[in-house]
């Protein structure tokens, strides 16, 4: 059991970011894989207190829905092997990324895929912001560039070019 569990959510919009944290307690029974949080919804902080209001009164109604709960249990392996094939992902397809603002306006991130092995990388660069006051900007632009390679060894020399390997968007 621990009584410093977190749960965050993140969603990019046009208009502006949306991220919220929050604390909980959770328990896990490694002898049965039984896994259970509850997740107090208006201790949810956001950046902006319109925000938090906006989202306990009008999209979680959060009066009515005071918490979320979840049970679950993992399945397909003993659960006393859950650490050793990593809690039963050894056989999903994880994505593992690290995401850094260099500043306000600039993030970098990399990351790796088990689906083919795939290593990505992106930029964002918020061109405009959208602003209020004397001379107000009413959208904001963000310009995003990622590009990828597969690093999966392929059976035919025919698959090896790199022009096969690597994407790239912008």
């Amino acid at each position: 059991m621990t009584r410093a569990g977190r749960v965050s959510f993140f969603s990019t919009s046009i208009i502006e970011d949306i991220e919220a944290r929050n604390t909980t307690a959770a328990v896990l029974d490694v002898a049965t894989g039984q896994l259970a949080f509850v997740v107090p919804i208006k201790e949810f902080v956001f950046k902006r207190t319109l925000m938090q209001e906006h989202f306990n009164e009008n999209y979680m109604e959060s009066e009515k829905f005071p918490r979320a709960t979840f049970t679950g249990h993992f399945t397909g392996a003993p659960a006393a092997t859950l650490g050793v094939n990593f809690f039963g992902l050894d056989q999903a397809v994880p994505r593992l990324s690290f995401e850094y603002g260099l500043t306000n306006r600039l993030a970098v991130g990399v990351g790796r895929s088990s689906q083919e092995k795939t290593l990505d990388g992106f930029l964002k660069y918020r061109a405009i912001r959208q602003t209020t006051g004397p001379q107000p900007i009413p959208v904001s632009v963000t310009l995003f560039a990622s590009s990828a390679i597969t690093t999966l060894r392929f059976n035919t020399p025919a698959d090896r070019n790199v022009a096969s390997r690597v994407t790239y968007a912008y």
